[in-house]
């Protein structure tokens, strides 16, 4: 099996790298098993269109957890799992490729891919690979193993998940055995090749499949007009009649979330036997810089301060205690969330 070392490249330059390729979780995404990402958001980030999103705080904290994971369920399950340090590479496919959190080795049935995740308990109670409905996350994780699978040509897998709560903190990891599924395996290859041949090399943007995707390939309108026929005319129509009872339920349900709201009056939230069953918390308070302020209390200041316009940045670093003097509060808007589940 091909593969590169990942041992003594940068972040940076591991980050370069996998503009050239399809990774794991890029795969389930083309297959419409992610819900951040669409086949539209993967296509530009490969074809240098677009930046990928920075990992944020969860991302971050999820990383520096795997190596907890990791040692703990080592130990849990008397396993030998080691780092992996390596880009590998498909044995036709050359553009689909992956990065193993873990490896288990040592195992009967040969090496195992592990993959490590976190997720609130209360998530982790339907991460059945059995179960008759399907947890949309757990599907993700699936996906991506499999695409692993793929890769690696190994014969298991493994998803590593310990159940994290801010408030709970952590519990004890589990270990989900993946089985290869060899029939969608051989659909997700030719899915990846078709997407990799005939979309990314040739420049051909994949179809949309969100509203966000629609306002990216198609921003502007242009001035002409699409003929349709009548399948596109009873559409039309359908839309217009859902329209309309839409404007009545929402009529209907002004006034019932308005004595609702008039019901909780300044409290953030409502219990009923000890369960939350709606909360109206307000937003972070936003602070707006008074311009017109500042220029009339502070003139040699702001005179300091003007480039083509007032460089507001410039007043904050040099002028801290005059710039809080001139900040409105604006309080945060509040939200209506209801926490019963139908």
């Amino acid at each position: 099996m091909e593969y590169v070392k990942t041992t003594e490249m940068t972040r940076e330059e591991w980050v370069a790298q996998r503009r050239s390729y399809l990774g794991a979780s890029e795969t389930a995404a083309i297959l419409g098993f992610d819900k951040y990402r669409t086949p539209l958001d993967v296509y530009l980030e490969k074809r240098g269109e677009s930046e990928s999103e920075p990992a944020g705080e969860r991302a971050e904290a999820g990383l520096r957890a795997e190596q907890m994971i990791a040692d703990w369920i080592g130990d849990l399950y008397n396993l030998k799992i080691q780092r992996d340090n390596k880009i590998r590479i498909h044995s036709t496919l050359n553009f689909w490729r992956c990065n193993l959190d873990r490896v288990i080795v040592g195992q009967p049935n040969g090496t195992a891919v592990l993959e490590l995740k976190t997720t609130s308990m209360e998530n982790l109670k339907s991460w059945n690979p059995m179960a008759q409905e399907l947890n949309p996350t757990f599907v993700h994780h699936w996906v991506q193993v499999q695409s692993q699978l793929a890769v690696t040509g190994y014969k298991w897998a493994a998803i590593g998940v310990m159940p994290a709560d801010s408030f709970r903190g952590f519990g004890q990891p589990e270990l989900i055995p993946i089985q290869p599924d060899l029939e969608f395996i051989a659909m997700m290859t030719e899915k990846v090749r078709v997407f990799w041949e005939e979309h990314v090399l040739k420049g051909i943007p994949p179809e949309p499949v969100t509203e966000d995707d629609l306002k990216i390939l198609y921003p502007r309108s242009q001035p002409k007009t699409l003929d349709v026929d009548e399948t596109t005319r009873k559409l039309v129509l359908k839309v217009a009649r859902m329209r309309a009872a839409k404007k009545k339920i929402d009529e209907r349900l002004e006034p019932i979330e308005f004595s609702l709201k008039m019901l909780l009056t300044d409290y953030e939230a409502a219990s009923c036997n000890g369960e939350i069953v709606c909360t109206y918390k307000s937003a972070k308070d936003k602070e707006i810089f008074n311009e017109e302020r500042f220029r009339a209390n502070h003139p040699q200041e702001a005179g300091q301060c003007v480039r083509s316009v007032l460089d507001v940045d410039l007043i904050k670093s040099q002028h801290p205690d005059l710039y809080n003097k001139c900040l409105d509060v604006k309080p945060g808007s509040r939200s209506l969330l209801l926490k019963i589940k139908l």
